[in-house]
């Protein structure tokens, strides 16, 4: 049962487009996504509130992305609307919402941040606050302290 779990939420997840194995998209929001992050054509399918630390930053020219590595998602919902949850994982976000600044930011911080999933319109996935928390904050991350 764990194992369809798990296959199910990196189904979710690549489907999203947001895999770090396959990046899609530049990190900076194209002139498109952009609008769309202004005025989303459709309201968000769910919003998710999560803890992570910044792996990496977009660069002016969008060579790089809002690189993430957020803790598990126990009530991640699947494109059916279902829970499958979301491991911990390391994903790219090419949708920043307007307000959210990133210049404070740096690789290595640990972060709370809440991101909204649009199944069937763009932005699919959508930054729309970014906390950083104390350098000292315990994350539940493969490979860190617990």
């Amino acid at each position: 049962m764990k194992n369809n779990l798990i296959a199910t939420a990196m189904m979710a997840l690549c489907m999203l487009g947001a895999c770090s194995e396959k990046p899609a998209a530049p990190s900076t929001p194209s002139p498109a996504s952009t609008a769309a992050a202004t005025n989303p054509a459709t309201p968000a399918d769910a919003t998710y509130t999560v803890r992570g630390r910044i792996d990496g930053l977009p660069t002016p020219d969008g060579k790089s992305y809002l690189h993430i590595h957020h803790e598990d998602i126990p009530d991640f919902k699947g494109r059916d609307g279902k829970v499958t949850g979301m491991n911990e994982m390391s994903m790219d976000f090419l949708g920043i919402a307007p307000g959210v600044d990133l210049s404070q930011l740096k690789v290595g911080d640990p972060i709370e941040f809440t991101f909204e999933v649009r199944w069937k319109s763009d932005p699919r996935s959508l930054v729309t606050k970014i906390v950083k928390l104390p350098p000292d904050t315990k994350l539940r991350l493969s490979g860190e302290g617990k």
